[in-house]
């Protein structure tokens, strides 16, 4: 579970209100984005039985690809997430905002959980928006002018 310290150790630009909005809004979708993740997952191997080696190959590419979605929306969930490999693990606004629309294009149009996660993803776009104009605006202020 996600909470404001997990969000505020990496970034201290969000402030507390932001940060509890996002942990919210993620601690709600989690659940589904995982779900829906793991069902599309389990459709593909079940579909494999059936299909040609050109298929399968390219079915493999994509679990493989949906399985590494799935790894990294949890450690973002654990605070583990990586940007690199010298980085701490973290969660990140960034690389969430950066892999939620990629669960949302894995998740059907019906899935009970759609709603949360686009709420997420507009939080988080929200967010980062925020903090980019405040950094601006830091930029804007050290600017001297001759």
């Amino acid at each position: 579970m996600l909470t404001v310290a997990d969000i505020r150790s990496h970034d201290t630009r969000i402030d507390t209100d932001t940060a509890h909005t996002i942990a919210h809004h993620w601690n709600t979708a989690y659940p589904h984005m995982r779900a829906a993740l793991t069902r599309w997952i389990e459709a593909r191997r079940h579909q494999l039985t059936t299909a040609n080696d050109a298929d399968q190959a390219i079915a493999h590419e994509e679990i493989k690809n949906r399985e590494r979605l799935r790894r990294e929306i949890g450690q973002l969930d654990r605070g583990t997430f990586r940007q690199c490999t010298r980085s701490p693990g973290c969660f990140s606004t960034s690389a969430a905002l950066s892999l939620v629309p990629q669960v949302i294009d894995t998740a059907c149009w019906y899935d009970p959980g759609l709603a949360h996660m686009y709420r997420l993803a507009a939080v988080l776009v929200d967010a980062i928006n925020a903090k980019h104009a405040d950094h601006q605006a830091d930029r804007d202020t050290q600017t001297v002018t001759p």
